[in-house]
């Protein structure tokens, strides 16, 4: 096995927009940190395996396609084996998303360029860099900082995985697993910033003196709020700062054997007219303005309400739903990376945890964001199933097919 990382910052110009909270009509108001692209190209049994996370909130596959085409045509990759992954931070500029449906504010071509050209300079850093390694591997529960945000009580994932690579003895980058959303700054904030994994990434990072290739595990439904005692950057900085202070002991790792290479492509439709939901939609619309009438609404109730608002007014626009889900699961030996194209719920991702013997990877929003896949028995509880197109059920069948790819072991 081969590996190289490699980092790039990129600069956004005035005037850009935020992009991920509705709320938000005006430019941005200066650049807190500058957001990223961070790249790890690991070589094995042949195939070259390129994880590129980018400070965006999502990709479209349209774009995502777009810079594989370039990578491809530039240093002979194949395809599949190039996954770019949005941090999906709410506070970093837009035009990644050709399709998302987030307006014409967030179609930022030259800050999409800035993407392209980033990608492009850090993927050909780590080609040219390629040394040999072998890893190492760690699992950390995190306390009191992140939760399912719906319910406190709810069972979750809390483990961030970290996985080292090791040139003999100098360290040469660092895969950092978060289950979290990286959504601490709220709709209210003005300035760019990567958020949450951004600020972990960034701490590790100068700690460690090396690249952090840091990206949202499966976390649909998982972020700060149950812990939250603000939304702002002081917050953001506790919050990062004590994760950071459990991950900082640089122990109980153990070696992780990457030996092979193997490629399941999943790949399953989605097709309805949802026209049938109209009055269902209506009424969810109905009591949503009746919440957001009422003044003694709290901040998060009200940031969800909008957002629920909005996203009912672009169902009833749009009944016909059409979504291609693929999903990549990477079988490494000892490892296995899925690349899953939306925001899966964390017990769902459990599901798949359990049924392997190995350690399992989780990148989202891979290639793309579809949204949320939630499982059956949270349907019309929360925000994340009234939001998604998905129909009820068909998440756990992913997630079987995911399970019959490691059952192949």
């Amino acid at each position: 096995m081969e590996f190289a990382s490699a980092s790039c910052t990129l600069q956004p110009k005035d005037p850009f927009y935020l992009m991920g909270y509705v709320q938000r009509s005006m430019p941005a108001q200066g650049i807190h940190d500058y957001p990223q692209v961070n790249t790890a190209v690991v070589s094995l049994a042949g195939h070259r395996l390129v994880i590129c996370i980018i400070d965006v909130c999502v990709i479209s596959r349209e774009v995502s396609n777009q810079i594989k085409k370039d990578l491809i045509k530039k240093f002979d990759l194949d395809f599949l084996d190039i996954t770019l992954t949005a941090l999906h931070s709410h506070s970093c500029p837009g035009g990644t998303q050709s399709n998302h449906n987030f307006g014409a504010k967030n179609d930022d071509t030259a800050f999409l360029t800035q993407v392209k050209n980033a990608v492009s300079k850090t993927v050909a850093a780590c080609l040219s860099n390629l040394q040999p390694a072998s890893a190492l591997i760690r699992k950390t529960p995190i306390l009191g900082c992140f939760s399912n945000r719906n319910d406190l009580q709810e069972k979750y994932d809390n483990e961030i995985i970290e996985i080292e690579f090791y040139h003999q003895r100098q360290l040469l980058g660092v895969l950092l697993s978060v289950p979290c959303h990286s959504t601490v700054l709220g709709p209210n904030n003005d300035q760019c910033s990567s958020d949450l994994i951004g600020a972990l990434r960034n701490q590790m990072a100068a700690y460690l003196k090396t690249s952090v290739i840091a990206f949202m595990a499966a976390a649909g439904d998982i972020s700060t709020r149950q812990y939250r005692q603000s939304d702002d950057f002081m917050e953001l900085e506790r919050v990062s700062a004590e994760i950071f202070s459990q991950l900082k002991e640089r122990t109980g790792f153990s070696p992780l054997s990457l030996t092979q290479f193997r490629l399941n492509l999943l790949e399953h439709t989605i097709d309805y007219d949802g026209s049938d939901r109209k009055e269902e939609l209506y009424q969810i619309q109905k009591e949503t303005e009746a919440l957001l009438a009422d003044p003694g609404l709290s901040h998060d109730q009200r940031k969800l309400s909008m957002t629920t608002k909005a996203v009912i007014e672009n169902k009833l626009k749009n009944q016909q739903v059409h979504l291609d889900v693929i999903t990549k699961v990477y079988h490494l030996g000892g490892l296995v990376l899925v690349a899953f194209g939306s925001e899966l719920s964390s017990i769902l991702g459990l599901r798949i945890k359990a049924a392997c013997a190995c350690p399992v990877v989780f990148m989202t929003p891979a290639d793309e964001d579809l949204g949320y896949f939630i499982e059956a028995d949270k349907y019309g509880q929360y925000y994340e199933t009234i939001a998604s197109d998905v129909p009820i059920g068909f998440p756990e069948k992913i997630v079987d097919a995911i399970c019959g790819t490691i059952k192949q072991e």
